[in-house]
């Protein structure tokens, strides 16, 4: 018995689709819709997230039972980062990964490292996402990346001080926007190289200087962190080992 998935084009009416349907040979059309035949399944062996799959010709695909669509972001007349630029960066796997701690260029003492933090919920939305950047070189690498929707944001304290372990205990830039706990806990285990702003005007009752530790996104503070990203980026000061994506307000934030 053969397979048949069921596939018409996105935004293309039948009545425009129907000619090329009658024309291919293994199609077979069913009032509205055209059945296409499964020609073959192929697995392929593959461990990890899969951020993205392309397909040759329409870059179309099955997923669990439905023909899917996947556009191309570069296509878009709003795209942020500059596509050229990101598609001239050599692409890295990982020298290793340490529960999902990926690293891409193993630790040197006698460097300058950096790290940047998102802070989620861990209620699988949301990635918790660490960044840790190499500054002793031109450009700028991407040393190691950790990203999980998972973690809890007080347990995502400890991960990161296991990561800053591994990395000579840089200086730690986390978001501070919700999810104190994580510093917090990077506080309450002794981590001192924590980025911090300092609130110079003296207030009633307060002491003359308030540091804030972390860093907040918000509408003002967020728009300059990716526009000095998508700089970096393009002006060829930071190698990045993957797209930005999720890790670029970490990222940012250890490259200012």
């Amino acid at each position: 018995m053969k397979d048949f998935v069921c596939v018409i084009p996105h935004g293309v009416k039948w009545s425009s689709y129907k000619e090329q349907c009658q024309n291919r040979s293994n199609n077979h059309k069913i009032g509205g819709r055209c059945l296409s035949e499964i020609e073959k399944i192929e697995p392929s062996p593959y461990k990890g997230v899969v951020h993205n799959i392309e397909v040759e010709e329409d870059n179309s695909y099955v997923a669990n039972g439905l023909v899917v669509h996947n556009c191309e972001p570069s296509a878009g007349a709003d795209i942020f980062f500059d596509r050229a630029s990101l598609d001239r960066q050599p692409k890295k796997t990982p020298l290793r990964t340490v529960a999902d701690f990926r690293i891409f260029h193993a630790f040197d003492p006698s460097h300058r490292y950096g790290a940047g933090h998102d802070v989620a919920g861990g209620v699988g939305l949301d990635s918790s996402t660490s960044v840790f950047i190499d500054f002793s070189t031109l450009p700028n690498k991407v040393a190691a990346t950790f990203e999980s929707n998972v973690i809890k944001p007080d347990v995502f304290g400890y991960e990161i001080i296991r990561q800053a372990d591994m990395f000579g205990r840089p200086i730690l830039a986390p978001e501070n926007n919700k999810f104190d706990m994580c510093i917090g806990v990077l506080r309450h285990q002794g981590y001192d190289n924590i980025y911090f702003t300092e609130q110079k005007e003296t207030r009633v009752g307060m002491p003359p200087r308030v540091k804030t530790y972390g860093w907040n996104t918000n509408t003002m503070t967020k728009p300059k962190m990716l526009f000095d990203l998508k700089k970096a980026v393009e002006d060829g000061h930071l190698s990045s080992a993957i797209p930005p994506s999720s890790r670029s307000c970490a990222a940012t934030r250890v490259t200012t």
